[in-house]
């Protein structure tokens, strides 16, 4: 029986997760260090209390931390190749606006994000639209996200800060059903300017888009 996906990808490293390596590398190496000097007498000891000799403790002491190095190695290089694909599968797309265009359709940015809500998302979309001078309205299309957990949550409520303290005003568009206590917990919901801010038609949302854009033109002028 195959494990749920989303059980699977629970498992795998999160960027934090290395975080403090640069910090902790030489506490973890003299660990290591420790451990070996510890476990070198007990293997001398179990070779000569069965019998075969200090040097067969020795040799099966260096096998069983050879083991244990190639297991681990094993096990990065596999979490590796797991996060490659995870990222591979989740995509961040900008996309035309539906219906005909309207004046000021070049200050509304439609983006939809697929698959599962990555560490990098964040990142993507604040380049792309750092690329755009102009942008006020920023539509977050999430009804193709299939996965999201408490970083992919955390990450969308980064987004959602920094392009409102940027003044551009976010709206989310298809929050699914088994999303919404995640996203309300972790304050996904709270940092939009307004509640009023998630639609779940696109339509609506780039109406509410271009009402925006607007009124800004009209106060403006």
């Amino acid at each position: 029986m195959n494990a749920p996906s989303g059980s699977i990808r629970s498992l795998l490293p999160r960027r934090r997760d290395y975080s403090e390596f640069p910090c902790s590398w030489r506490r973890d190496l003299t660990a290591g260090v420790i451990v070996a000097i510890v476990a070198l007498p007990l293997a001398l000891a179990f070779g000569v209390s069965s019998g075969m000799g200090a040097e067969a403790g020795l040799v099966a002491a260096i096998v069983a931390g050879l083991v244990a190095v190639a297991v681990g190695i094993g096990i990065a290089i596999a979490g590796f190749f797991a996060l490659r694909a995870l990222s591979a599968a989740s995509g961040v797309h900008r996309e035309e606006l539906p219906g005909p265009p309207v004046v000021g359709d070049e200050r509304i940015a439609l983006f939809r994000i697929d698959g599962s809500l990555f560490f990098g998302a964040a990142e993507r979309i604040l380049d792309r639209i750092s690329a755009h001078a102009g942008i006020e309205v920023v539509v977050l299309r999430l009804s193709q996200l299939q996965l999201i957990d408490a970083t992919g949550a955390r990450t969308l409520t980064q987004l959602a800060t920094s392009l409102e303290r940027l003044g551009i005003t976010v709206l989310i568009k298809g929050i699914r059903t088994e999303h919404v206590p995640v996203l309300e917990r972790l304050g996904v919901i709270i940092s939009l300017r307004r509640s009023r801010h998630l639609f779940a038609e696109v339509d609506a949302a780039i109406a509410h888009a271009r009402s925006h854009i607007g009124r800004t033109a009209a106060a403006s002028g």
